[in-house]
Order: structure tokens, then sequence, then C-alpha cells
């Protein structure tokens, strides 16, 4: 009698758990990435608003210029949480930035960090519920790419069919931490004074939140996965 193997169910909780726990132990080394890549980035976003001004075409430039930086910059910090997140949970020795990022397929992982946003920004132009959905069910695509080491287009597939079964629940875990992160960010802008400037509110928010939520897509595909090879 053929026993059909049950599809993992994504506990949130336990989810959430394991990443405070990973944030608490590691966290130095977390707030190490996240400054090496977002302080570059908040610098440029500091120049780029002192000389927002001009032809609707240098405004265009300029627009085009901070999405590029942040989307690159989104690729390396979520690859290297990644690979640091896989080494810490095998009990591998503690690693270097540097040395995470030599071991990282970053041609896969750019292609799809920059696909999936253009894919989910036309399906949100074009029906809001698709593109929600579309962006759900990649959201892990990055990552497995990592954890599973297969190409970009195996790992959209791989992530449709982890979330599936799971997509409320992997649905909520994202909406939760981005819209503690967009809360938190909203605060600090009405409390702080005007002279510290928005830049460097949305970089402390980067710094605090983006770890959380880089661990949080790797520690799912873990979350979601069969044993011994999930059933492939």
């Amino acid at each position: 009698m053929t026993t059909v193997a049950r599809k993992p169910r994504l506990h949130v909780r336990a989810l959430f758990a394991e990443m405070l726990r990973i944030y608490r132990r590691h966290w130095r080394w977390l707030m190490l990435a996240a400054a090496l890549v977002f302080l570059p980035l908040a610098l440029v976003d500091g120049l780029v608003e002192e000389i927002r001004s001009g032809s609707d075409v240098a405004k265009g430039g300029l627009a085009l210029l901070t999405t590029v930086e942040h989307m690159l910059g989104d690729v390396l910090f979520n690859g290297l949480v990644a690979a640091a997140v896989i080494a810490w949970r095998q009990g591998g020795p503690r690693l270097g930035i540097f040395a995470v990022a030599r071991t990282l397929p970053w041609p896969t992982i750019l292609a799809l960090e920059v696909a999936i946003p253009v894919v989910t920004a036309v399906g949100l132009l074009l029906l809001v519920i698709p593109g929600i959905a579309f962006a759900t069910y990649v959201t892990l695509a990055p990552a497995v790419v990592k954890v599973e080491h297969l190409r970009a287009w195996p790992s959209v597939k791989r992530s449709f069919a982890l979330v599936r079964g799971n997509f409320w629940r992997v649905l909520l875990v994202l909406v939760l931490l981005v819209g503690v992160a967009a809360a938190v960010e909203e605060l600090l802008q009405t409390v702080t004074p005007e002279y510290i400037g928005d830049v460097l509110v949305k970089l402390a928010v980067e710094l605090a939140f983006s770890p959380l939520s880089a661990v949080a897509v790797v520690l799912m595909v873990f979350h979601l996965r069969r044993d011994p090879a999930d059933g492939e």
C-alpha cells in the first residue's frame, strides 16, 4: 500500500520563533551585513534628494537609478543572509561576509530578483489580486536557488510547489514583516526631528527589519520542504 506524503504545513509561530532565535544569536553579523549594503545606498539616496531638481527627464533618470541600486542591494543582502542561514542551520563555522558572497550564484539570483518585481508590478497594474498572488507564490524562489542549488526557472516552479497549500500562511508572514516595518517607519517619521531626515529614518528601519525579513524567507523554504527530499 502506497503512503501519500502529506504536504508540510507552515507553522507561523514556530517560524517566527526560529527567526528571532537566529537574530539573537547572529545579530552582529546580520547588522554588519545590512550596514555594508544599505549604508552606501542611503548615502546615494541622500545625494539624490539634494539634486532632485531639474527637468522631468533628469528626475526620471534619478528615479530609475535609485530603483536599480536598491534592487541590487536587495539581491546582495538577501543572498548573503540565505547563505549564512544555511550554514548556521547546518552547524557550520562562523562565516565572514565576503566569504559568503563568493559562494553565491549571482547571475541566477540577480535574474530572479530583477524579473520577479517587474512581473509583479505588471500584474498589480493589470489586476491587483493576481499580482499579489504571483508575488506570494514566487517569493521563495531566490532562497530556493541557494538552498537547493537550482537554476532560475526551476526555482520559480519549486517556489510555487512549496507555497501551494500554504498560500495564506506565507502571505501572512510577508504582510506581518512588511506591515510592522512600514508602521515603525511611519511612526519614526512623525516623532523624529525634521533635521534627521527621511533617508536616515529609512536606513534605521532597513537595518532593523531587513535581516528579519531575509531570515524568514530562507526559513520558510526549510519549513516547507519534505524529508528527506520533499518527495522528489
